[in-house]
């Protein structure tokens, strides 16, 4: 038996279904996950192993998709924290705070 990375499962994953497979089962996925959220807002809710379940599938597929397309996670985590910080600057003046991240200040 074989000892795989997750990395380099996803890169097997990636080179056996191909890159077009694996970007349309990321948008099943997603739609998936969409589905149940907008049931979830609208009253039937869900037990939280299968919010697990789901945000799993579409996790493992963005992984996929971040090989795919050579996203550097680096650069992606940055980018998530600047946006983050502007959501959050957003949420604070749409709830009436004059307080903002010093950061989103620039």
């Amino acid at each position: 038996m074989s000892h795989f990375t997750q990395e380099e499962r996803f890169k097997e994953i990636i080179k056996l279904n191909g890159k077009e497979a694996q970007s349309l089962e990321a948008i099943e996925e997603m739609a998936s996950l969409t589905k149940v959220i907008l049931k979830d807002v609208h009253g039937h809710k869900y037990e939280r192993d299968y919010y697990i379940n789901k945000i799993a599938d579409v996790q493992i597929l963005l992984n996929q998709l971040k090989m795919i397309h050579d996203i550097d996670k680096e650069e992606l985590k940055e980018l998530m924290v600047f946006k983050a910080r502007r959501s959050y600057n957003r949420a604070l003046k749409l709830n009436g705070s004059k307080d903002q991240d010093q950061e989103d200040k620039k």
